[in-house]
């Protein structure tokens, strides 16, 4: 299930539509955060990953993991190369059977991939629910500040978020 305005609207339990622009800049701010804060596409999407050379494995940074589309870099020869026949596992891309390809020094890799949620990989209800309440604390607090009080994120976004925290690298 995705976030829809007649959802966010139910939610806050609101019966008019004088502020829909509001609440769909609300849906589109839940989204982007709740993907920045899980590194987890709520839809599906092409993404590119760059890298500096290949080692044990390449992390790629977003997830749900779909499909690789492939991996380019410039061989030792300064030529342009792909191949789309690397492993994927546990959010890592691991070399073909036949090993990683020799690069060109300081060059980079890129890898392009398919992530995120779809109809047959639906987005999980707790994150649903997050952006719901994200919504719903944003709509209440409309400024960063209100006067006597300090009102911050909403621990049970953390909570219902948190778990779905992909591993991030320092």
């Amino acid at each position: 299930m995705t976030v829809t305005l007649a959802l966010v609207k139910q939610q806050l339990r609101i019966t008019h539509s004088d502020e829909d622009v509001l609440l769909a800049q609300y849906i589109a701010s839940a989204k982007a955060w709740i993907e920045r804060y899980t590194a987890l596409n709520t839809e599906e999407a092409e993404v590119t990953d760059r890298f500096l050379s290949f080692g044990d494995y390449l992390t790629l940074t977003r997830g749900p993991f779909v499909e690789l589309t492939g991996v380019s870099y410039l061989d030792t020869a300064g030529d342009p190369q792909t191949f789309a026949d690397a492993r994927f596992q546990d959010g890592r891309l691991y070399a073909p059977l036949t090993g990683w390809p020799l690069v060109q020094p300081y060059s980079t890799i890129e890898v392009t991939y398919l992530a995120g949620y779809d109809p047959y990989n639906p987005v999980p209800e707790e994150l649903v629910q997050a952006q719901l309440l994200l919504i719903g604390h944003w709509y209440q607090n409309r400024e960063a500040v209100a006067e006597g009080t300090f009102n911050e994120l909403p621990l049970a976004v953390e909570a219902l978020a948190g778990p779905f925290r992909l591993p991030t690298i320092a």
